[in-house]
């Protein structure tokens, strides 16, 4: 079957279903600070986030005592949100900053009481329904990239390509830079995606150890293809994985680039169904390039006219005046 018809749903339905954006849910843990200088830095980046929260529009859920967060919190915070429909909320982020270990066999975040290993996220979470990414933003945190493995609907980030990599992780300072930062909106469309943040964040740490004069000590990773292997910004070119990393099936970089910490001004007013309509053609569009040479020049080419012509249609709906929107009907609304 062409993946063309695979998602063939007319544009005239979607805008026929009365539906409102949710917010999405952040979930901010900073952990113990180990030291006072790391401290100041936890919490300035906590609140960024809380800021950067607050202009997205999105629910934020601090998890902090005042000396840090509480596995038993985090926990219960986690849970509950894990637990609302996907139906009745947008997605749930939940961000770890401070300080990982790992003893050789097991990584954890360090929090008051017992640290969290990721093991115990992945309990709290469950088989929610609930599209969630965790950034974990720490040192020896890449086991936590598992947290993503086999699920279409989880991305996860982590501040490390090793558990062994266990020197303070720079990464959470420099993403919390990224909220704000003009710069880090690398396509010019006004937003801020959660690969944008990860690209900015991990070039911008790049750049901190070559002005220090020092070895890199820690190399992010993400993974939105659901295989738990993470691939780091260096294999990136612009905003496109160039390489897969050892192992993977599929290319890092798609949904992740879909998911927005600060969503662009075009997306305010468009109904969240035309949103997911278009998100799913671009991963269409996206499996079918991963593809290109082992389905021949003819057939890609033959598969790829029919995706993009539906996309630039979506596109004009949702960059066009919302007075045009609401009155598309089936002739000018229609993608078959």
């Amino acid at each position: 079957m062409s993946l063309a018809r695979t998602i063939a749903v007319p544009i005239a339905l979607i805008l026929a279903a009365s539906a409102t954006a949710r917010a999405d849910t952040w979930i901010v843990a900073p952990g113990l600070e180990g030291a006072p200088e790391y401290g100041e830095r936890i919490r300035e980046a906590a609140a960024a986030w809380q800021k950067a929260a607050s202009e997205a529009g999105a629910e934020f859920r601090g998890i902090d005592d005042g000396q840090g967060a509480t596995a038993e919190a985090l926990k219960a915070a986690v849970e509950a949100e894990a637990a609302r429909p996907a139906a009745e909320a947008g997605r749930l982020w939940i961000i770890l900053i401070g300080h990982g270990s790992y003893d050789g066999r097991s990584a954890k975040f360090n929090v008051i009481g017992p640290d969290v290993a990721p093991g115990d996220l992945a309990g709290w979470l469950g088989e929610s329904g609930r599209p969630a990414a965790v950034l974990a933003l720490f040192a020896s945190s890449s086991p936590f990239l598992d947290l993503g493995a086999g699920r279409g609907d989880r991305l996860a980030v982590s501040a490390t390509k090793s558990p062994a990599e266990q020197n303070y992780a720079y990464f959470a300072e420099h993403f919390a830079k990224a909220l704000a930062a003009p710069d880090s909106d690398l396509d010019g469309d006004g937003g801020l995606s959660l690969l944008e943040g990860f690209l900015y964040a991990a070039r911008s740490v790049e750049e901190f150890f070559e002005r220090e004069g020092r070895i890199a000590t820690e190399q992010a990773l993400i993974d939105d293809s659901g295989d738990g292997k993470g691939t780091p910004a260096a294999f990136f070119k612009g905003m496109r994985a160039a390489e897969k990393p050892s192992g993977a099936k599929a290319s890092d970089g798609f949904r992740s680039n879909q998911w927005y910490l600060r969503p662009p001004p075009s997306e305010k007013d468009a109904p969240p169904e035309l949103l997911a309509e278009r998100d799913a053609l671009e991963l269409e569009i996206a499996k079918l390039r991963d593809e290109k040479a082992s389905l021949g020049e003819d057939r890609y080419y033959a598969e790829l006219e029919p995706l993009l012509v539906r996309l630039a249609r979506i596109y004009a709906l949702i960059d066009g005046p919302a007075e045009r929107r609401e009155n598309s009907g089936p002739a000018a609304g229609s993608v078959e």
